[in-house]
């Protein structure tokens, strides 16, 4: 491409790699003077790239400043109103997974760290806010629906169903992940479109309000210094955008569904919520994950585990409730592994693992380039060390 013309950046891509590439031609034995000219050029071209990018991210002011590539606005209609919502693909892998963010009110921004340790090639992420929060509708203070914006938990499940079908993800080739109020919405969207998705993650939520308050309370009861770093994100220095999505969230929202007090008390419209009787009735292969200092009780998740027929359990050592981030070397080989086993259709692996992240290490920066048969090959490694309780198949690909 002739320096001086605009590139646009696939969403993914490391715009740095093909100077480094030049880079390290040129300091490697004896350089030819072809290799020295193409650095510069190389060099040249980089500045423009991201100049260009970097301009046109700048203008936009529904991008996110954590995550490349261009968002969009996904068109949804709730009990007659029509409704727009912020969205984003990140990645061209065969594997979709809609990310659905915990709350109510809060973003997608909480994910971001996400492309850090998976790869592009093998996953596409979908990012979203939901309404009210993030860059969708009705989430600033001075929009005519912020107080009034449809918010049942079938308007949230409509949401992810909208969202899904505008985006034509295919129910044979998409996960679903929630986390934390995520974990409600997902749980709600299998019981009531049951084929939707090849499969579910459940990350950091239980079964029940109920549930989550006594675990509250007991954490309240630990008197911890600083709550965020023990039981949220105990990464240090947590990623900046994991702040940033946890700071700025629609508290009149989450007020009016579920938490006061910081999440130590539930006086919202949805406190009653209870699934626990329902969970049987999730057939689809699911993932459950924890953290052994999560805000959401291990034992509770494991029950959970326990009581779908088609569910694995996974809690993760020293890990909050930002499980892929304090845990995330770990977080990316047992989805990899599950996956694998989910897609293939070899159900070999144990239903509950616990993970040793010390053992692992936490690298930030992990790929799973050898995604599919390098995370089996790790995972059967790490089984030796790991707790198991039980092993269930899976079910066969859905028709």
């Amino acid at each position: 491409v002739p320096p001086g013309r605009q590139v646009q950046v696939a969403a993914g891509w490391d715009p740095f790699a093909f100077v480094d590439f030049h880079r390290a031609v040129v300091e490697g034995k004896l350089p030819q003077a072809d290799d020295i000219a193409a650095l510069k050029w190389a060099q040249r071209f980089e500045f423009e790239l991201l100049f260009n990018y970097s301009l046109k991210l700048a203008m936009n002011s529904k991008s996110d400043a954590y995550l490349s590539g261009t968002p969009f606005e996904v068109p949804v209609l709730l009990e007659g109103q029509a409704f727009q919502l912020w969205a984003q693909r990140w990645g061209k892998g065969p594997v979709k997974i809609l990310l659905v963010h915990g709350g109510p009110g809060c973003s997608h921004v909480v994910f971001d760290s996400l492309t850090s340790i998976l790869s592009p090639l093998d996953y596409e992420l979908i990012f979203w806010d939901q309404l009210g929060g993030g860059k969708s509708d009705c989430s600033a203070q001075s929009a005519p629906c912020h107080a009034e914006q449809p918010a049942s938990l079938n308007d949230f499940v409509e949401q992810i169903e909208q969202v899904r079908t505008y985006m034509n993800l295919p129910a044979e080739s998409t996960i679903l992940l929630g986390h934390s109020w995520g974990v409600m919405l997902t749980i709600e969207h299998a019981l009531k479109y049951p084929r939707g998705f090849r499969g579910y993650v459940l990350a950091g939520f239980p079964a029940s309000l109920a549930a989550q308050m006594n675990r509250m309370q007991v954490l309240s009861d630990m008197n911890a210094s600083n709550f965020f770093q023990s039981f949220i994100c105990r990464k240090s220095p947590c990623p900046q955008s994991m702040l940033v999505g946890a700071a700025h969230c629609n508290s009149d929202l989450n007020a009016r569904l579920l938490w006061t007090d910081g999440g130590m008390s539930c006086t919202g419209e949805l406190c009653s919520w209870n699934r626990w009787a329902d969970l049987g009735n999730i057939t689809s292969p699911s993932l459950l994950m924890v953290g052994d200092f999560d805000i959401a009780s291990p034992a509770d998740v494991r029950t959970m585990a326990e009581m779908m027929p088609h569910a694995r359990f996974i809690e993760f050592r020293n890990s909050g409730h930002a499980e892929w981030i304090d845990a995330s070397a770990a977080f990316t080989q047992s989805l990899s592994a599950w996956v694998h086993e989910v897609f293939m259709e070899r159900p070999e692996l144990p239903a509950s693992q616990l993970w040793d992240t010390s053992a692992i290490g936490g690298c930030q920066g992990v790929w799973a380039g050898l995604l599919f048969l390098g995370a089996v090959s790790l995972l059967s490694w790490k089984r030796q060390s790991a707790k198991t309780s039980k092993s269930t198949p899976l079910l066969p690909s859905p028709a």
